[in-house]
């Protein structure tokens, strides 16, 4: 996953080095992607799912399937990388040259967890989430972080119900995930706010400006900000009269060039008011 997003982060940086058209970024003005960096994203994106699919369902085979074939790709993508000219010091910027290392490091890594994991096996029994293990400030921020990100939550838990052992339906399931992380939040509510007050304390006056006061101002923006921005008070929302009337009849050839006026006629300097 960390390769998953620093691909999607930092490949710009990659690519417009040797692109004349500025990048990813330039593209994303012009609303559309590279399609090359769809594929990789893509591409990526289904290893991790083989991945996973693999360790819910134990399969060491696929896993070992999935560790030598992954490892084959990206030791012959290096090979081939570190022997082209567009790829080389001599032929590519060094940004574009310390972009494509770190991606082979962070892969390397990854590779070599992959190798402890299929050495040691998959463990018979798991704790859930990883962030259910303990509770801390880090765990707690990464979750609601987790939960926040679009779909990610629900693709995980659909994709493991899918490929594990179980006798629940889908609803009962995505109802006893659900049961699991309301239960957590609640926990880290107790351990990290809750146990340091003592019974009766009010609540402070910082947290309820940071909380209550900003939840509130951003609700009242959420209403009256369209109402402003659509006002007479926007000056992009400023009258445009129109100062002149023409009209032009001619005639164009279908091939070639030239054009043959017909008639003209209008340039009225001044509008009359229609009753």
């Amino acid at each position: 996953m960390v390769v998953f997003f620093y691909t999607l982060f930092f490949y710009s940086l990659y690519d417009a080095s040797e692109t004349d058209d500025g990048g990813i970024g330039a593209s994303a003005t012009k609303g559309q992607f590279p399609i090359h960096w769809v594929l990789v994203l893509l591409m990526l994106f289904a290893l991790m799912l083989a991945e996973r699919t693999a360790y819910t369902m134990h399969s060491m085979r696929a896993k070992a399937l999935y560790h030598f074939g992954t490892l084959a790709i990206f030791t012959c993508y290096a090979v081939y990388a570190a022997h082209t000219d567009s790829y080389s010091r001599a032929g590519a910027s060094r940004h574009r040259v310390a972009v494509l290392q770190l991606f082979f490091v962070l892969k390397a890594l990854s590779m070599a967890v992959s190798a402890a994991q299929l050495r040691h096996g998959f463990p018979d029994f798991t704790q859930g989430q990883f962030f259910f293990h303990a509770v801390s400030i880090s765990r707690h921020i990464g979750f609601v972080l987790y939960r926040a990100l679009p779909y990610l939550y629900e693709l995980r838990t659909i994709h493991d119900w899918a490929c594990a052992s179980t006798t629940l339906t889908l609803y009962d399931w995505l109802k006893l995930e659900d049961i699991y992380s309301s239960l957590y939040m609640v926990r880290c509510d107790l351990e990290l706010a809750r146990l340091k007050r003592r019974v009766g304390d009010k609540t402070r006056m910082r947290q309820k400006l940071l909380q209550g006061g900003l939840f509130f101002a951003a609700l009242v923006l959420v209403l009256w900000l369209p109402l402003l921005l659509f006002s007479s008070a926007n000056p992009s929302l400023s009258a445009n009269p129109v100062t002149d009337i023409s009209l032009e009849l001619a005639v164009v050839p279908v091939r070639g060039q030239g054009r043959i006026a017909l008639w003209s006629g209008g340039a009225l300097r001044q509008m009359e008011r229609w009753p």
